[in-house]
C-alpha cells in the first residue's frame, strides 16, 4: 500500500487507488475513476464521465452529453443536440432542426424550412414557396 496503490482480492479482484484509478470487482466488472472517467457495470455497461462524455447502458445504448452531443436510445435512435441539430427516432425518422432545415417524418416525407422553401408531403407532393415559386399537388399539378 501507500493509499493501496495495487490490492487484488476475492471482494475486488483487481484494485488500484489514489481515489480508485482502477478498480474491478463482482459488483463493478470495470471502474476507473476520479469522477469515475471510465466505468464499466452491469447496471453500466459503458460510463465515461466529468458530466457524462461517454456514457452506454440498458436504458441508454449510446450517450455523449454536455447538453447530450451525442445521445442513441430505444426511444431516440439517433439523437445530436444543442437545440437538436441532427434528430433520428420512432416518431421523426430524420429531422434535423434550428427552425427544422431538414425534416423527414412519417406525416412530412420530405420537409426543409425557414418558410418551407422545399416540402413534399402527401397532401403537396412538391411544394417550394417564397410566394410559390414552384408547386406540384393533386390539386394543382
Amino acid at each position: 500500500s501507500t493509499s493501496y496503490p495495487f490490492w487484488n482480492t476475492t471482494a475486488y479482484p483487481f484494485y488500484n487507488s489514489s481515489s480508485y484509478p482502477f478498480y474491478n470487482s463482482t459488483s463493478y466488472p470495470f471502474y476507473n475513476s476520479t469522477s469515475y472517467p471510465f466505468w464499466n457495470t452491469t447496471a453500466y455497461p459503458f460510463y465515461n464521465s466529468t458530466s457524462y462524455p461517454f456514457y452506454n447502458s440498458s436504458s441508454y445504448p449510446f450517450y455523449n452529453s454536455t447538453s447530450y452531443p451525442f445521445w442513441n436510445t430505444t426511444a431516440y435512435p439517433f439523437y445530436n443536440s444543442s437545440s437538436y441539430p441532427f434528430y433520428n427516432s420512432t416518431s421523426y425518422p430524420f429531422w434535423n432542426t434550428t427552425a427544422y432545415p431538414f425534416y423527414n417524418s412519417t406525416s412530412y416525407p420530405f420537409y426543409n424550412s425557414t418558410s418551407y422553401p422545399f416540402w413534399n408531403t402527401t397532401a403537396y407532393p412538391f411544394y417550394n414557396s417564397t410566394s410559390y415559386p414552384f408547386y406540384n399537388s393533386s390539386s394543382y399539378p
